[in-house]
């Protein structure tokens, strides 16, 4: 796209709009009761009742020097921020049951009695550990799409896990769909290629990840 009004042949592109887009989360479908089974004829990995999703954003911290009247200023470290993916409700299937199982699968148990610990498993004594809350949300990916379907933008969210489930409030003088704000912490996100899946390709993404499978 050469310039807004500019459209001369089947090559021109639109700008990226705010609505194309897909959210998939691989473990949350299977929580819920379906079959996340990639080009199966119902992928319910695809979040299909996704309402509004943050794309990953990063900050970066400082340190300062002073020098008389003057003020430098170095980068320091790098910190990928927590983002907020707004889910309806559907009932069938069930989105707050299938994140109170994946918050189970992440080690969550409610406390019976107590126990003696021993050189084994016990249940009784599990606790949520990193490794077991981001298998149980498994992959996050985030694509934006164009008119055609085609994908022109790919973040993957990497070690990502559940930090907040928030649903929304009830209401007599409200008519809306209920929701659920799902907060998502991460290690960093990987943004693929212009225009490329991440894992499709052999090149590499942004912030130096190769290509592998998704």
């Amino acid at each position: 796209m050469a310039f807004w009004t500019a459209y001369d042949g089947k090559e021109d592109k639109d700008p990226k709009r705010s609505y194309r887009w897909v959210l998939q989360i691989t473990q949350l479908g299977a929580a819920m009761g379906g079959d996340v089974t990639h080009g199966s004829g119902n992928d319910t990995s695809v979040v299909w009742y996704a309402k509004k999703c943050d794309k990953p954003t990063f900050s970066l911290s400082e340190s300062e020097h002073k020098y008389l009247m003057h003020t430098f200023y170095f980068p320091g470290k790098i910190t990928w921020n927590e983002i907020t993916a707004t889910i309806v409700d559907p009932a069938d299937p069930d989105a707050v049951s299938g994140l109170s199982e994946m918050m189970e699968n992440s080690g969550y148990k409610i406390p019976i009695r107590p126990a003696a610990p021993g050189t084994a498993a016990n249940p009784l004594l599990e606790t949520v550990g990193k490794s077991k809350a981001s298998v149980a949300l498994g992959a996050v990916n985030l694509f934006q799409i164009d008119s055609d379907g085609a994908v022109v933008e790919h973040w993957r969210l990497n070690q990502a896990w559940i930090k907040e489930v928030k649903p929304s409030a009830l209401d007599y003088d409200s008519e809306d769909l209920s929701t659920i704000d799902i907060v998502l912490r991460y290690d960093w996100a990987q943004l693929g290629d212009s225009g490329a899946v991440l894992g499709a390709t052999t090149g590499e993404g942004f912030f130096g990840l190769e290509g592998g499978s998704s």
